[in-house]
């Protein structure tokens, strides 16, 4: 290999090492991202399914507490 091909094969390596670096970590970004939408969206679901559960006790009716008559 000629001194022009070696360098040319360096530049070339360090491109694609580079667009690799470049590319693994927009592939971290947009799993971090991708973790707290997934936390996001279940938190969601709890809340869903709490009020999911309020409703429902409301539908029942409420319980009904004898109160004592207090004269002042």
């Amino acid at each position: 290999m000629s001194q022009s091909e070696e360098e040319y094969a360096e530049k070339l390596s360090g491109k694609i090492q580079r667009r690799w670096l470049t590319a693994y970590s927009g592939l971290m970004v947009w799993r971090a991202a991708s973790k707290r939408c997934d936390e996001r969206f279940a938190d969601r679901v709890k809340l869903f399914q709490w009020w999911g559960k309020q409703l429902a006790a409301a539908q029942r009716g409420a319980t009904v507490i004898p109160l004592k008559n207090k004269v002042a």
